[in-house]
């Protein structure tokens, strides 16, 4: 006589997209399964059992597959050294590979101040970037990571992470 072994997982899900209702707060999550629908907070259960997750999704392209479709990192301009993931018109790699390099993920608002900042001496610049944030310098990259030499504009960079 064998014994019965239960299935790994015998738990099904079913997934929907949730409802959503305007509030005069802003906009309330709302349980898709039930016929009175009530408000689904993350993190927190909801007495129907219905549990919102939410998630960050990259696809990735693996080191061996860069190397042999030549992909080449934008921020430090090689091909080797590790996962990728696709950013705007190129590929980057997934961990910090060229430190003090941002790749953002929209062209900043330019600001004409930012670009007269950028030109005072720097005991000066210092003392407004405290109060405005960091001048940076944008420079016109190609799709290969290679820069053209053309200047976009100027902007105050404040990291808010």
């Amino acid at each position: 006589m064998t014994k019965y072994k239960p299935p790994q997982n015998p738990v099904k899900t079913r997934e929907a997209m949730p409802l959503t209702r305007k509030t005069k707060k802003g906009m309330d999550i709302m349980c898709p399964f039930c016929s009175v629908s009530h408000p689904i907070i993350p993190n927190k259960p909801s007495p129907c059992g219905t549990e919102i997750q939410i998630k960050a999704v990259q696809y990735m392209i693996t080191q061996r597959t860069a190397k042999q479709k030549d992909i080449v990192c934008m921020k430090c301009h090689k091909g080797t050294g590790g996962n990728m993931v696709a950013c705007m018109n190129g590929f980057i790699h997934t961990f910090d590979c060229a430190p003090g390099t941002v790749v953002l993920s929209q062209e900043p608002k330019y600001n004409k101040m930012a670009e007269k900042v950028f030109k005072l001496p720097k005991s000066i610049r210092k003392v407004i970037e405290k109060r405005m944030g960091e001048v940076k310098q944008i420079g016109e990259i190609d799709a290969h990571g290679k820069e053209t030499g053309n200047i976009l504009g100027y902007f105050f960079y404040k990291n808010d992470v």
